[in-house]
């Protein structure tokens, strides 16, 4: 029903940017890039939106520690302190959601994700077949980053492939560098990570440190 939707959006707006050029009206939508993977209903659709005349593509990006301040600061009515400016910053990454979810109501950083953001993520993180989120479990025990190689000795196997290159194009996961890959956002990682059951944890915990004693060389990826 969803992917249903998306493609009536997708031909409403292509219909509208194609049949609109002599009206005075300014059409504006906004979509969040990571939620746009390989295989949604909606990506086709952008690529022939931005070869029709008069369309033009903004890509917002992230904000910056100083912009991360403004945005503190007016939500809480006073210049922030220049710790929580740092901190915030750091676990949201810059991107305003998560920046006012960083934020506890007596001004102070949260230390624990808030329930609705964790779900949020979580729904994401849970929408790609088993193999994918065994994966990304293995590898949000390992960190932010994780070599290939240290990945493949911890939740190696068949289907490892199938299921990395789901997590990319799913934007859970990219590619970092030609020896490994990272999540996307460290909250993602937080957020699975948080989910996980205490024997998993340890489970995995174990995996890691049995992989390193066998071949200390697969810490070099990471």
């Amino acid at each position: 029903m969803v992917a249903v939707s998306v493609r009536k959006t997708r031909d409403l707006l292509v219909y509208l940017a194609r049949n609109l050029h002599h009206a005075r009206l300014l059409l504006l939508a906004s979509y969040r890039a990571e939620a746009v993977g390989e295989g949604h209903a909606l990506r086709a659709g952008l690529a022939e939106l931005t070869r029709i005349e008069g369309v033009t593509a903004l890509v917002l990006p992230r904000l910056s520690n100083s912009e991360v301040a403004l945005q503190l600061e007016a939500m809480l009515g006073h210049e922030p302190a220049p710790d929580v400016v740092t901190a915030v910053y750091a676990r949201g990454g810059g991107v305003p959601l998560f920046t006012e979810a960083m934020l506890a109501p007596d001004g102070s950083v949260r230390t624990r994700l808030p329930g609705s953001l964790r779900d949020l993520l979580l729904s994401t993180a849970n929408e790609p077949p088993e193999r994918c989120r065994e994966v990304l479990r293995a590898m949000a025990v390992g960190g932010f980053r994780v070599g290939h190689r240290l990945l493949a000795a911890v939740a190696g196997g068949k289907g490892l492939e199938t299921a990395l290159r789901a997590a990319v194009s799913g934007n859970l996961m990219v590619v970092d560098g030609d020896t490994g890959y990272a999540f996307r956002h460290a909250l993602i990682q937080e957020a699975i990570r948080e989910g996980l059951l205490p024997g998993e944890r340890s489970r995995l915990h174990r995996a890691y440190a049995e992989a390193l004693d066998a071949d200390s060389s697969l810490a070099e990826d990471t």
